[in-house]
């Protein structure tokens, strides 16, 4: 996605701690989305960065909203945001997710084998988007390392249930929400409680696409955060 938005924008993409190539936070667990802002807060302070334009996609479009509550962001772009759903979070998308990592732990040293093909990629990452025999099979497999090997799954899991994102009724800034049509992960209609939001939250609907719309259509999602960085600040 990043050919999409680097024309117009200077683009920085970083790894939340734990995750990636980002050191883990300390051992203590469960590490909550608040915790995780910091973290990102302080790398912001490191970089001298005031209030960037920040876009987040599923957990780390939850991190974007509490960086949001800190004040430390001029707009918001949370694509297929997790946290917005109405009481403790859906029993489906937890057990999805363990059992996603679950797989992606069990198949480490064959993943790239199994994702070569494009049945492969079709089965194994059918819950992630509308077209997965399209996704490059190195992207695929840097995906599939990066969750089974990710120190940060488990305490950010944790932090994640029976918690839910709030406080942010009050928030003066741009915020713009895209959701997936075919999202199984956090389906739009059990994860768009707009309750916690500024009453002039914008959203909008990507048709044809799964819970990460990037593989789908780059292309709308950039074009999402680049309407998005571009609106007037609310008053």
């Amino acid at each position: 996605m990043l050919p999409f938005l680097q024309p117009y924008r200077d683009v920085l993409a970083l790894d939340l701690p734990g995750f990636g190539s980002s050191p883990s936070l300390s051992k203590a667990s469960p590490h909550t989305p608040g915790m995780m802002a910091a973290a990102v807060e302080q790398l912001l302070d490191a970089l001298g960065l005031d209030r960037p334009h920040v876009a987040g996609h599923s957990y780390g479009g939850w991190v974007a909203l509490e960086l949001a509550k800190r004040g430390r962001v001029g707009s918001v772009t949370g694509v297929c945001p997790a946290g917005l759903w109405p009481s403790t979070g859906s029993l489906r998308a937890r057990l999805q997710l363990r059992k996603s990592r679950l797989l992606a732990v069990a198949c480490r040293r064959i993943a790239p084998l199994l994702l070569s093909s494009r049945t492969g990629r079709r089965v194994l990452l059918s819950g992630s988007c509308v077209r997965p025999a399209d996704v490059a099979h190195g992207l695929a497999v840097q995906a599939a390392a990066d969750l089974a090997t990710a120190d940060g799954f488990l305490p950010v899991y944790r932090g994640m249930i029976g918690a839910r994102f709030t406080g942010g009724a009050a928030l003066s800034l741009p915020v713009h929400l895209v959701l997936a049509a075919n999202d199984r992960l956090l389906p739009p209609a059990e994860n768009s409680c707009s309750t916690e939001l500024p009453p002039y939250t914008t959203w909008s609907l990507l048709p044809g696409c799964g819970h990460i719309p990037q593989w789908d259509d780059p292309a709308a999602v950039a074009a999402a955060i680049l309407t998005n960085t571009a609106r007037i600040q609310v008053s």
